[in-house]
């Protein structure tokens, strides 16, 4: 009896250490690594021939590519005619618009992003400035193959050609406010998306790249509203700053820009702007994951207020914002955050129903909502999600909700509410779960399975085996432990 004990005990530590060996593996997502091909990386700066003034790169690699596309190498034929004299200069800011697009055409490479800076010096060297049209397209196209070439000093790169941009406003802009506002704007946003995907909320920003974007938001917004500078904001723009904001941690600015925007659709600004729902949901994520669910509806409910007046330019709340508004509850970690969730629930779909407003709850919504009374700490939680759970299996199944369609979360999120509930009957319900979880991994082909549910029956019979006062009980229940790997291999199911 001892030895099985021990046996038991054994597989049990073994099963834990998978399952928190699985956790770990789903934290890890791809979108959180950096660019990590950093060989032969060679920081030069250049000056072009004939205008020192403009720098030609201060970047390079002579780390290439696997492959050299067509289109690369066209480029490169390009610029050696270009050198040679072989190629007509008056048109040359048109030949290198024709290869930036054919570039963007591709997967691009980390070669591709100092190419791209040459063909744009290149441009800038042959136009008739400060008339050619081209130069703020170009300025644009180019940033978009460097973010996209995913060359280590990218960012630094589009950073520097942004602020060249914004300098040399006087040669480079022509005399057309919207044609320049999209185009500076559009290279903006390609910096600071750059910004999110590098830093998020899982790395924390270091101070001198903090200024810099302190700082180029601040002159963005003073050549705005500068009457002598023909550039103005943009609703893209604006929702990039509200994007940077909520990614850095500060939806109180990100708010303030939302109100910038609508403050800036004036008469008097120089381009009228309407604020996207894109803006409004940000906005909503960001006070979600500063754990802010207050605020949140705050937000929520002054579009409701505001979107049925004849002049206001805020949109009503649709689903997406709403979905923001059940994750702030999910993340609150509030004791009432289950309820309060799905009074948010109902809500919407009180508003799709009674204002025909795009708020019908989908699978997110109902998932989210389980999630947040999975991490609600009453007695009866797991009960609840259990019942939403069920709710969304009869709306799905009856037809009812084309967009209702429980998730393989939804239903771990319910199984670990009743692993981690402490009631005796726990492992028996987690149990009941994972069984329609296998029914329909089996009649759905795309509803994959994998071990997790699994390592949560472990773990709620790992706590009833702990919670045992008789050791026949602990040894029952370590057993069944020990099987449901046995029942994980039989399904086909390998522990990561």
């Amino acid at each position: 009896e001892h030895s099985s004990m021990k046996t038991s005990r054994l597989a049990l530590q073994s099963l834990g250490h998978i399952q928190r060996r699985y956790i770990r593996c789903r934290i890890l997502q791809p979108e959180n690594l950096l660019h990590q091909n950093t060989n032969d990386i060679i920081p030069v700066r250049v000056h072009g021939q004939g205008n020192p003034g403009i720098p030609i790169g201060r970047y390079a690699s002579s780390a290439t590519s696997n492959r050299s596309s067509i289109h690369h190498t066209q480029a490169v034929e390009f610029l050696d005619k270009l050198k040679t004299g072989n190629f007509k200069a008056s048109i040359a800011p048109q030949k290198v618009e024709r290869l930036l697009l054919d570039l963007l055409k591709d997967d691009n490479a980390v070669d591709d992003g100092p190419l791209a800076l040459q063909l744009l010096n290149a441009a800038i060297m042959q136009a008739n400035l400060p008339n050619e049209r081209l130069i703020p397209r170009l300025f644009s196209l180019a940033c978009q193959v460097m973010v996209r070439s995913g060359h280590p000093l990218a960012w630094n790169e589009v950073h520097h050609q942004i602020w060249r941009l914004l300098d040399g406003h006087k040669e480079f802009l022509i005399n057309d406010v919207p044609y320049n506002t999209h185009h500076v704007n559009d290279a903006c946003v390609q910096l600071i998306s750059l910004t999110v995907s590098q830093y998020g909320r899982k790395r924390r920003m270091d101070h001198n790249t903090s200024q810099k974007m302190k700082r180029l938001i601040a002159e963005l917004k003073r050549q705005y509203k500068d009457p002598k500078i023909p550039l103005g904001a943009s609703a893209d723009g604006f929702n990039a700053f509200i994007m940077y904001y909520c990614d850095i941690g500060k939806p109180n600015q990100a708010l303030e820009q939302l109100h910038s925007m609508l403050n800036n659709s004036s008469s008097k600004s120089k381009l009228k702007l309407e604020p996207k729902i894109s803006s409004f949901s940000l906005t909503i994520s960001g006070f979600a994951n500063e754990n802010n669910p207050d605020k949140a509806t705050e937000i929520i409910q002054w579009m409701l207020s505001s979107y049925k007046d004849e002049d206001s330019l805020i949109p009503a709340p649709n689903r997406a914002c709403f979905n923001g508004l059940l994750h702030a509850w999910t993340k609150s970690g509030r004791k009432d955050a289950g309820s309060k969730a799905e009074q948010v629930l109902d809500w919407m779909q009180q508003l799709y129903e009674s204002d025909q407003l795009d708020t019908q709850p989908d699978d997110i919504s109902y998932a989210t909502c389980i999630n947040a009374w999975a991490r609600s700490p009453g007695r009866d939680s797991p009960a609840r999600a259990e019942a939403l759970l069920q709710k969304m299996l009869i709306l799905h199944e009856s037809g009812n909700g084309d967009s209702i369609k429980p998730s393989l979360a939804a239903f771990c999120s319910v199984m670990d509410a009743w692993a981690g509930s402490g009631d005796k009957a726990a492992p028996q319900k987690v149990e009941e779960i994972l069984d329609i979880v296998e029914e329909r991994s089996g009649a759905m082909e795309d509803f994959e399975l994998t071990a997790f549910p699994y390592t949560i029956l472990i773990k709620a019979w790992e706590r009833a085996a702990s919670g045992a006062k008789d050791r026949k009980r602990q040894l029952e229940y370590s057993d069944n432990a020990f099987k449901v790997l046995t029942r994980m291999q039989n399904m086909g199911i390998v522990p990561p």
